[in-house]
């Protein structure tokens, strides 16, 4: 519904500057409610800034190194998942394999399979990475 008022393009009883406006007013606000949304459908104890920080994950983990927080920007770990792998190193020793995940309580072969491109071990004889 656009008019023409004074030589000036009105959309709706707004100036183009208020219909700027206007947007952003809008577009704050529905952010807002998406922010909001996704946060109340996120399992407890885990943040939005690991969803953002996992899109670019561009390295791979030494899974006998890594560290909760580290282990945290893996796609598919989450708080819990990381702190059973770090009980498992601390009780069981090192990974030998990235498959040797679906020991861990938690994790299937399937999970273990989807991780290993993100995760790695070292050989002990200092060999090529897994």
């Amino acid at each position: 519904m656009a008019s023409e008022t004074h030589g000036i393009r009105r959309f709706w009883f707004f100036s183009p500057s208020e219909a700027v406006i206007l947007l952003v007013i809008v577009a704050g606000l529905l952010s807002a409610v998406v922010i909001k949304i996704v946060q109340r459908t996120r399992p407890a104890g885990q943040g939005m800034t690991v969803a953002t920080e996992r899109q670019d994950f561009s390295h791979r983990i030494n899974l006998n190194t890594a560290t909760q927080q580290e282990l945290l920007l893996v796609p598919g770990i989450g708080v819990a998942r990381a702190q059973k792998i770090i009980e498992y190193r601390r009780k069981q020793g090192r990974f030998e394999m990235v498959s040797d995940l679906a020991r861990v309580d938690g994790f299937t072969q399937k999970l273990a399979a989807q991780l290993a491109r993100y995760l790695y071990v070292e050989p002990r004889d200092g060999g090529e990475a897994q």
